[in-house]
């Protein structure tokens, strides 16, 4: 949300009338005002990843945005070992391993975290004047498909850097996303998976 807050809402079919969800609490995630941006769960669902429009990445225990908290605020972690230079467009966390992968909107940057030691463990740059747009982690954290103007393509995730895989010329392609259970990556003509 803007403003580095977080609203949280709870499924509840008691309400009836098509409103399924209702409204808990709102709280505020960053230390500045930077818009949150892009929003992911650790694999185990107990830890929130953020990504700000400052550029930073964070992570928090979910059950510390549900808890009363005094003056609404339940501050994040921020990673360290480098950071955006502009807004994060896209945040993806692998369900199986401690990693996330953002692409960054301005900088044109991919880069691999760990959440569990909040350092950024890869930093890919691509081609001058072909930024990435937008980016998905299969489910056990070592591959990535990432969106481009003209092509999508497919990476190795290793321990020093990015291996590319398949590059397919596709144009339009804003979003990508694998399923749950890691079958190829859908790939719209659009913004919507």
């Amino acid at each position: 949300g803007t403003e580095g807050m977080v609203s949280v809402w709870e499924k509840d079919d008691s309400i009836g009338e098509g409103l399924d969800f209702r409204f808990l609490r709102t709280s505020r995630v960053a230390r500045s005002k930077a818009a949150v941006m892009s929003v992911d769960f650790s694999g185990t669902e107990e830890s929130l990843i953020l990504g700000f429009r400052s550029g930073d990445v964070g992570s928090m225990p979910f059950a510390n945005l549900l808890a009363e908290s005094r003056g609404g605020e339940s501050l994040c972690g921020v990673f360290s070992g480098g950071f955006h230079a502009g807004p994060v467009a896209s945040l993806e966390v692998a369900a199986h391993r401690p990693v996330v992968t953002t692409v960054g909107k301005k900088d044109g940057l991919i880069r691999v975290w760990n959440y569990a030691t909040r350092q950024c463990d890869i930093c890919w740059t691509g081609d001058a004047g072909d930024a990435p747009i937008a980016a998905s982690m299969h489910p056990f954290g070592y591959f990535l498909a990432v969106t481009f103007n003209a092509k999508v393509r497919l990476f190795f995730i290793l321990a020093k850097g990015l291996q590319l895989h398949t590059e397919i010329s596709l144009s339009g392609a804003k979003a990508v996303r694998f399923s749950n259970g890691g079958d190829p990556p859908a790939i719209p003509p659009g913004e919507v998976v």
